[in-house]
């Protein structure tokens, strides 16, 4: 968190936390009063579907009327192939192997994750159907 602190403009309204997002207790330090946008850049791949399931749903519940930016390109799809290929140790060269990654899901998936996941509905380009 130091190094992005110091690489990163900050802002009043953008909280950095150094701690696992589904440790919960993050949501105690958003103020919601003017509302909420969530994003989750490069993050819900590296949890399994039980932990993304988990944290959609207690961001939906604890923040309603808040926005969670739910696109395919959100979710920095990867494919379900290449989820399996990090789950057995992907090395990409010599000394770089790929970290774990057990989310995986592909556009048609993501346009219908909403409707698995209590109180969340799609709107915008992405919830055009």
């Amino acid at each position: 968190m130091t190094v992005r602190e110091q690489l990163l403009p900050g802002d009043e309204r953008i909280v950095n936390l150094g701690q696992s997002a589904l440790h919960l207790s993050w949501m105690d330090r958003i103020d919601a009063e003017d509302g909420v946008f969530i994003t989750a850049e490069g993050l819900l791949m590296y949890l399994d579907p039980a932990g993304v399931h988990t944290l959609l749903t207690a961001c939906a519940r604890r923040f309603r009327g808040g926005a969670l930016m739910f696109d395919p390109m959100m979710f920095d799809p990867i494919s379900h192939w290449f989820g399996r290929r990090t789950l057995k140790g992907f090395t990409l060269s010599g000394r770089y192997q790929a970290p774990p990654r057990p989310f995986a899901i592909n556009a048609d998936e993501a346009k219908n994750r909403p409707s698995k996941t209590a109180r969340i509905r799609l709107s915008g380009p992405a919830g055009r159907r």
